[in-house]
């Protein structure tokens, strides 16, 4: 606003003065004075910027004929055409400069709108003394504009006492050759119009400054155009300081969260390596109970045979999609292998969507023994109560295939015999000679328990041909294959099974642990799921921070420092540890 209120009281000013002064400004021919002819092929024309309406710096000469130099018209004059064509009428008379003109020999002007007003004026910043035809820069302390020449310490005197504006004009200085007043430059002071001194050393003088001595400044050299101050280092050493800072945490930042993605994607990693083992090994799994599966396509069809009028002949081909003696059978572990819900179709009888032991025992022709544990184990899966003595639908077609893997050793086939008698015989010294111990270390120990093992190996000792060393048990592939069924039928019925199997089955489903510290969730486990079977010796492994303790915390109810999600079965009921603790030691 103070520059705007400077500004306006600047053409107020000026405009008064030009009316205090007798300019002349005469356009058109005299009719008093005889024409005096020219032309406009030869000589010069100022233009003026039709934006501003200030004149042009630059001059424009113009020769298109010099044998008409005689026709020029003299100083102080300017021969007005109509057009500078050479086509057109481009003669004219020769008519006396303005004042606010300078017009030396051979001055042209077009007769247009606006141009002979404009036209061939001194330059802004400059005197022009049209008798003399000298332009001369506009002094210090004053202003040139339209060869006006304005004091400019008048014109604060003018705004200030006869305008009432104040001394609005106070630390304004006018430079030579310049048609404004402007601001006294930083680092300096300007008292008068006239004068601009450097800011002595120990202040600062800022724009538009009258006075040095408004404004201390220790810090501050002669001549400082921006304020120094103490605080000046202080805020750039804090700046420096916060940026180091935010510089520092940022680094933390991306470390911790490189390290995370780090960690995830090493995670991810180990899980497709998990995955693809996993898959490994169900494929392995699938290959070695081929030959039951293969029993199991085979029974299905003499069933059928059996009963025609009853059975499709389609029927295996709908249980099993491709036949297990089929090379592609079991080769894509993410697909159904065998239809369960059609096979429990097909072997519930009396259509009552629960199979009894006699319906399930039409398939597997297990003892009674094997097919009450085939039962609760499907049940026990299902978290059903483990004395239900028969299976629903729903339970079978979830569960069939995962039982038959797992209880795949109850009722060997001969060819899973003679595979096993192999590999005990690799590690042995003898063709037809297994160690003590390297039986303790097969297969066995999956799904017997050592009293089961012993009680194995005095069957075995029964039949050895060579009783001399203990450490051994000779006996032929033929004799072990025909024995082995039977061993494993006789462990159902010995006073050591009963012993060996006791104890509280676990299972779990679903289990989370989650704690909070510091305001922020922490998931110490995610959605865990596995069992522990009764009766036999469970091993929790893993290393440091992996979250064993938490584990054991969770399943006994005593992880009371975080929010514990998932189920709990005991024997198959949906239960807890710590309910019972006065019947476990």
């Amino acid at each position: 606003m103070k520059h705007l209120a400077s500004k306006s009281s600047y053409l107020l000013v000026t405009a008064a003065l030009l009316l205090t002064n007798s300019i002349r400004c005469v356009y058109g021919q005299d009719r008093s004075v005889e024409c005096t002819p020219c032309t406009g092929l030869v000589g010069q024309i100022r233009y003026f910027n039709p934006i501003t309406l200030e004149p042009d710096d630059n001059v424009t000469v113009i020769d298109r004929n010099p044998d008409l130099t005689d026709m020029q018209c003299p100083a102080g004059y300017q021969c007005i055409v109509e057009s500078l064509n050479p086509l057109a009428s481009n003669t004219g008379c020769c008519n006396q400069c303005g004042g606010h003109q300078h017009c030396p020999e051979g001055t042209i002007t077009i007769l247009e709108d606006n141009i002979i007003e404009h036209a061939n004026v001194c330059p802004y910043g400059y005197s022009c003394d049209n008798e003399a035809m000298e332009v001369t820069p506009c002094p210090v302390g004053t202003i040139c504009k339209g060869n006006v020449q304005l004091n400019c310490t008048d014109l604060r005197i003018l705004a200030k006492d006869e305008f009432k504006l104040g001394d609005i004009h106070a630390g304004t200085y006018c430079e030579e050759g310049t048609d404004k007043m402007s601001e006294c430059p930083a680092g300096y002071y300007c008292p008068s119009p006239e004068e601009q001194i450097i800011c002595p050393k120990g202040y600062y003088c800022p724009e538009k400054s009258y006075r040095f001595d408004l404004i201390r400044c220790r810090m501050c050299d002669e001549g400082e155009e921006e304020i120094q101050t103490y605080y000046v280092p202080i805020l750039i050493a804090l700046a420096v300081l916060t940026f180091g800072c935010m510089l520092y945490f940022a680094l933390v930042k991306f470390k911790y969260n490189s390290k995370i993605v780090a960690n995830m994607l090493l995670s991810t990693r180990d899980d497709e390596r998990v995955g693809k083992e996993i898959e490994q090994n169900e494929a392995m799994k699938i290959e070695e109970m081929r030959p039951r599966f293969v029993n199991l396509y085979e029974k299905i069809i003499q069933i059928c045979d059996s009963d025609p009028e009853l059975y499709s002949n389609d029927v295996p081909r709908k249980i099993f999609p491709i036949s297990p003696k089929s090379d592609e059978f079991g080769k894509d572990v993410n697909e159904d292998f065998i239809n369960a819900e059609v096979l429990f179709d097909f072997l519930d009888i009396d259509d009552s969507f629960d199979l009894t032991y006699e319906e399930l025992n039409r398939l597997l022709g297990l003892s009674d023994t094997k097919l009450k544990g085939f039962v609760q184990t499907m049940n026990t899966f299902a978290r059903q109560p483990t004395d239900y003595e028969t299976i629903d639908r729903e339970t079978f077609a979830s569960y069939f295939i995962e039982t038959m893997l797992l209880s795949s050793n109850w009722f060997p086939t001969e060819e899973e015999a003679r595979s096993l008698y192999r590999d005990l015989c690799d590690c042995s010294p003898g063709a037809t000679t297994l160690r003590v111990t390297d039986i303790y270390d097969s297969r066995l120990s999956e799904f017997l328990s050592e009293l089961e093992i012993n009680e194995m190996i005095k069957n075995l000792r029964a039949a050895d041909t060579d009783k001399d060393n203990p450490n051994f048990i000779t006996i032929s592939e033929e004799e072990f294959i025909k024995s082995y069924p039977n061993m494993l039928e006789a462990l159902d019925h010995a006073p050591s099974k009963s012993s060996a199997r006791m104890g509280v089955d676990i299972s779990f489903n679903n289990l989370s642990l989650e704690v909070e510290l510091s305001s922020k969730k922490i998931r110490i486990l995610d959605s865990l799921t596995g069992r522990i079977h009764g009766g036999t010796m469970f091993a929790l492994m893993g290393g440091s921070g992996a979250g064993k303790t938490s584990l054991l915390n969770s399943l006994c109810g005593r992880a009371s420092y975080g929010k514990v999600s998932g189920q709990v079965y005991i024997n198959g009921n949906e239960s807890s540890i710590e309910q019972m603790k006065d019947t476990t030691g």
